[in-house]
């Protein structure tokens, strides 16, 4: 039992809670404390006089002169180390607002800064600057020249470091040599010993003015010096320092000067860059420097020139022979982000590309070693990707020798290693093969003969690992395949054929664990190769009857059909799904009659598993919904002309003799016409059945109402837009008829006469308006005579 004690905090007496003046005062009491005047620290050499005398020193070529000595409104005595806060909140150049935050920092590092801008500011102030960042910059360089204690440099650069970002480019390339004289002297003189917080100011500071300098400029050796000492520190021991360099190098490879392709300093990194691994990559104690060099390589390979990245990649492959992990690892790093950077044809051709490719099959790890591996594949995905970019065709030549590669890590040990290799192939099927599939497969159509192509080559690839010692890795081969059908299905389906059987065999076995996978796989088949390729490739075998009717071992096919099938032809529903479906009806009533009522039900749900009806499992109605199926299988319209002569004669029947697929037709039709509004070659091909379809939508709408008929509105709304297609000259003749029957029916059938007629009468001509007012009041006098009501004219 957990026992509930009191706690020990301080609580209020009663009333008491809202006290303003509590008793314990601790932050107040601490902000009192220098809240007006600074905490000295210990004296400093670098005294206000001190920088005063310097100032005068100053070259004369800046925009800011300090030369004057009268003003210096600093008390005697006073150093950085002591400071007027007054001194430093008159500072009001908003790139020191984050030094403002340091004046109670209890460190003396942070004081020092203080103090230096604060006699700064009052030095510029006195000379009635401006506080620009370009004074703060002179000011800073001059008292930086002159400084001697290591606190008051480390200080000073802190500051430098600030404001050099925001000074005019054309003020540093004026003081540019002056200026990298005074810190690559600094920085020589605490290279081994200095301070991070000495060394990062100040080469930031060198990567500013090395960054702003024109083509011109690099070509003088001071600068090439300059840079070359900033390039020893990417291998400085200390972190910090060593990060700060790198990512300087990085900013200046990647701002070319001028028009240039390449920074003229790219060709110096690389020969330094292959220098060091060189020297160090041998030996196991140089395998930190030669990790820091990659990490350098990984920024800036993308920036080099193309002999030059030539040379550090063979750099990098003869790394990979050492058989260090990490090192053969980030080398695969540093390869794979020049590939994703996607670079210009001046760092990585094509030609170039390609031999990278091949010279990274000799490195290629075991199957058992899980992160080489994984860095093994992700690189020769870029590969692949990029030399397909640059080279359409040369980049698909070169895929079946990977993707023989990566069958081998379908039986590894490593799940991740079967995913990767999964990614890598959906990768290079979607942008490699799909961009030129279509060209490929025409050839190969073409070349009836041709049976070693890179492409069959793929296939037979991916066929393969259907195989049973795949069996661990089946969940993601079938995948794979499911993309192959998705990017190569519509140009080359007869290539196909082979895999779709040897998949829809790999079913029918026992207890097969990836249903689910296989089945969006044959899905996907039927989507892009269509229904008929399909089936001829894997029948549905109904004609089998082995063990009686029950036995169909291929039904999984039809719900897999009914949700993947995809702008097909009319015909071929009419042609073949449909007398599949009245073949399954055939079957069930069959046995109906021979009393076989558990073959009726298998019967009848193998064509509920098709799609076939969608009410109940009554064998007249088997094919109700395979009807509705006709609306969209009609997605594709232009093959109307060839297919609706074919299948006319057939909807009249079901029209006629089928009650539970009437209103499935009716709505069929209203659709093709209402589809057809744009095409008039089309709607002239469907107008011609006018004269058989409407006098059967005639019939069925007056004729008296029967238990179990459908309702009669939507064959009235069929025949109103069916008229909106048909012939005039057709509408009036059947508007003839229809007044005659009107004259002579009983009031029942006279009403729906009526509304045929005004159907009729909507597309006809202005001839019969006079008959149809007559007719209609005719009509509703025999309405009042006999009492009806209900009905709307």
């Amino acid at each position: 039992m957990v026992r509930i004690r009191q706690g020990k905090s301080k609580k209020w007496r009663k009333g008491q809670s809202c006290e303003s003046n509590p008793a314990t005062r601790t932050h107040r009491e601490a902000a009192k404390r220098g809240a007006i005047v600074g905490h000295a620290t210990q004296n400093s050499n670098l005294t206000a006089e001190a920088l005063a005398k310097h100032v005068q020193k100053h070259d004369d070529e800046g925009d800011v002169e300090l030369q004057d000595e009268e003003g210096i409104s600093v008390k005697s005595g006073q150093t950085f180390g002591a400071f007027s806060v007054s001194g430093l909140t008159d500072c009001s150049n908003p790139v020191f607002a984050s030094v403002k935050r340091f004046w109670d920092s209890p460190s003396s590092q942070h004081k020092e800064v203080c103090a230096v801008l604060a006699a700064v500011t009052e030095v510029i102030k006195s000379k009635g600057g401006k506080e620009s960042e370009t004074e703060y910059f002179a000011a800073l360089m001059t008292a930086l020249e002159s400084a001697d204690e290591i606190e008051a440099v480390t200080a000073i650069t802190f500051l430098l470091s600030l404001v050099i970002r925001s000074v005019p480019d054309a003020i540093l390339q004026a003081k540019f040599s002056k200026s990298c004289q005074i810190l690559v002297g600094i920085l020589a003189a605490h290279a081994t010993d200095g301070a991070p917080g000495l060394l990062r100011p100040l080469l930031a500071c060198l990567c500013r003015l090395l960054s702003v300098q024109e083509g011109a400029v690099w070509s003088e050796s001071s600068t090439m010096t300059t840079y070359n000492g900033l390039l020893s520190f990417v291998v400085h021991s200390k972190p910090k320092v060593r990060k700060a360099a790198q990512e300087a190098v990085t900013v200046l490879l990647k701002k070319t000067p001028g028009d240039m392709q390449h920074h003229p300093a790219s060709a110096t990194t690389a020969k330094f860059c292959v220098q060091q691994i060189e020297e160090h990559g041998g030996s196991s104690q140089g395998t930190t420097t030669t990790l820091h060099i990659i990490g350098v390589l990984k920024e800036i390979l993308p920036c080099l020139p193309g002999q030059n990245v030539k040379t550090v990649c063979e750099c990098l492959l003869k790394l990979m022979t050492l058989g260090n992990v990490m090192v053969t690892v980030n080398s695969l790093q540093a390869i794979y982000k020049l590939l994703c950077a996607s670079p210009n044809t001046t760092t990585l051709s094509k030609q170039l590309s390609a031999q990278l490719i091949n010279a990274l099959y000799d490195y290629q790890p075991s199957v058992n070693d899980n992160e080489p591996s994984q860095a093994w594949i992700s690189t020769m995905e870029k590969a692949y990707v990029n030399l397909g970019r640059l080279d359409a065709v040369l980049g698909y030549n070169h895929l079946p020798r990977f993707f023989s590669s990566l069958m081998s890590y379908y039986l590894s040990d490593h799940s991740a290693l079967s995913k990767a290799a999964q990614d890598t192939m959906n990768t290079l099927l979607q942008d490699c093969l799909a961009p030129v599939a279509e060209d490929v497969c025409a050839e190969i159509t073409k070349s009836p003969g041709a049976s070693n192509t890179p492409l069959q080559k793929i296939i037979k690839c991916i066929e393969s690992g259907l195989q049973y010692r795949y069996q661990a890795s089946w969940k993601v081969i079938l995948e794979v395949i499911r993309v192959t059908f998705e990017v190569l299905g519509k140009h080359c389906p007869k290539l196909l054929k082979k895999l779709l059987t040897s998949l829809c065999d790999l079913r029918g076995t026992h207890q097969f664990p990836y249903i689910k996978q296989l089945e969006r796989a044959v899905g996907m088949a039927v989507q892009k190769m269509g229904p008929r390729i399909v089936l001829e490739a894997v029948p549905l075998q109904l004609d089998k009857e082995i063990g009686g009717p029950c036995n169909f071992p291929r039904s999984w096919l039809l719900p897999v059909l009914k949700d993947n099938v995809r702008d097909t032809e009319l015909k071929y529903f009419f042609d073949v799904m449909l007398p599949l479906s009245a073949n399954l009806r055939t079957k069930a009533l069959s046995l109906k009659e021979e009393g076989k009522p558990l073959r009726v039900k298998c019967t009848t749900l193998y064509n509920f598993r098709s799609g076939l009806f969608y009410r109940d499992s009554a064998p007249d109605q088997l094919t109700c919904a395979r009807y509705s199926k006709y609306i969209s299988f009609d997605m594709v319209l232009q093959i109307i002309l060839h297919s609706f002569k074919s299948v006319a004669r057939i909807l009249g029947v079901a029209l006629t003799e089928r009650p539970d697929l009437r209103l499935t037709v009716c709505q069929a039709l209203r659709l093709l016409v209402s589809k057809m509004s744009d095409n008039a070659e089309n709607k002239k091909e469907l107008s011609l059945y006018a004269k058989n379809y409407l006098p059967i939508l005639f019939n069925l709408y007056t004729v008296e109402e029967k238990e179990g008929d459908p309702d009669k509105l939507p064959i009235l709304e069929t025949v109103r837009i069916y008229l909106s297609i048909t012939d005039h000259k057709l509408v009036a003749k059947f508007f003839s008829k229809g007044l005659e029957k009107l004259t002579g029916s009983e009031s029942d059938a006279k009403s729906r006469y009526v509304s045929c007629r005004r159907r009729k009468s909507n597309h006809g001509n202005s001839s019969g308006v006079d008959r149809k007012f007559k007719t209609v009041d005719l009509f509703t006098n025999c309405v009042c005579r006999t009492g009806m009501s209900g009905h709307k004219i």
